[in-house]
């Protein structure tokens, strides 16, 4: 049986838009889903569309509250949600109609605890732009977010961790949080292979939450307060990143240097670093004895 998967969608002054992100959840192929959209205190007709699509279709809930943050929105959201999965969407962002399906199968197929999506961000519709996301290892997620807030958890495993940081991140980075907190908890992150979200990009800027300078530095400086372990695996990233891009940076040189010095480079290349792909491992060895595996992290 198809279990009950939750998605949560916070609206604050969105009625230009979430008609069309309601009507893009409502179209999924997996059935089983209900839509809690919970209004943040908005002050136009957001309220008026919800509705409108509720007598549309039953699986939709509206649930109002006085204005106090994203954060705080889902958390309250979660918490009323019977679904054994939660997937919070954006309420002017749009999905795929197998987006939640993927998403279900990724899970229980591989047995990982976060699935993800791959995203576009576009503008309009005629102008979208797919976003080249790296794996989401715990090295690569201490120096960038490669999620986004429209992933795949199991409620139990959101409860545990706490949900949503709504006392440190309430100017944002709140999902972030989120992820470093699952992968500080062992917990696994898999990028489902078929499932796209899309994320629609304001030509105000409005679609950042953290978007002034000043506010991000003292977001990341509170993920390095509360995750010791970022300025770790930020300084093993760069390591790891200059050895794994040995051989661009070899071809390059490669391209205007003498005979001579190609195949001085070619064997250089050889003896420092070993490549090797094997089903969902690159294997590398530097030096001939330092050994090592990266997963690829999707599904």
């Amino acid at each position: 049986m198809c279990k009950l998967v939750s998605i949560i969608v916070p609206c604050y002054n969105c009625e230009k838009f979430i008609k069309e992100t309601l009507f893009s959840i409502l179209s999924q192929t997996y059935r089983n889903i209900e839509v809690i959209c919970i209004d943040d205190g908005s002050k136009d007709h957001t309220r008026d569309v919800v509705l409108k699509v509720q007598t549309l279709d039953s699986r939709v809930n509206y649930i109002y509250q006085d204005n106090t943050g994203v954060a705080i929105a889902r958390n309250n959201a979660i918490a009323k949600a019977q679904g054994y999965y939660i997937l919070p969407i954006d309420s002017d962002d749009l999905v795929s109609s197998n987006f939640v399906e993927c998403l279900v199968n990724c899970i229980e197929k591989t047995g990982c605890d976060v699935a993800t999506p791959h995203f576009y961000k576009f503008e309009n519709p005629f102008d979208m732009q797919k976003f080249l996301l790296r794996s989401p290892s715990k090295f690569r997620m201490a120096s960038d977010n490669v999620l986004v807030c429209s992933s795949l958890f199991r409620k139990e495993d959101f409860i545990k961790l706490g949900g949503f940081d709504h006392q440190t991140f309430a100017k944002g980075f709140e999902d972030y949080d989120l992820w470093l907190n699952f992968i500080n908890h062992g917990f696994k992150i898999v990028r489902a292979k078929d499932a796209f979200c899309f994320y629609r990009q304001h030509s105000d800027g409005s679609s950042f939450n953290a978007g002034a300078l000043a506010v991000m530095n003292e977001l990341n400086e509170k993920l390095k307060n509360k995750y010791p372990n970022i300025t770790k695996y930020q300084r093993l990233n760069k390591i790891v990143y200059i050895f794994t891009n040995f051989s661009d940076c070899l071809r390059k040189l490669n391209e205007s240097a003498p005979h001579w010095i190609k195949r001085y480079l070619t064997k250089l290349k050889r003896f420092v670093i070993r490549k090797n792909i094997k089903n969902a491992y690159v294997e590398y060895k530097i030096f001939k004895v330092i050994q090592f595996k990266r997963r690829i992290y999707e599904f």
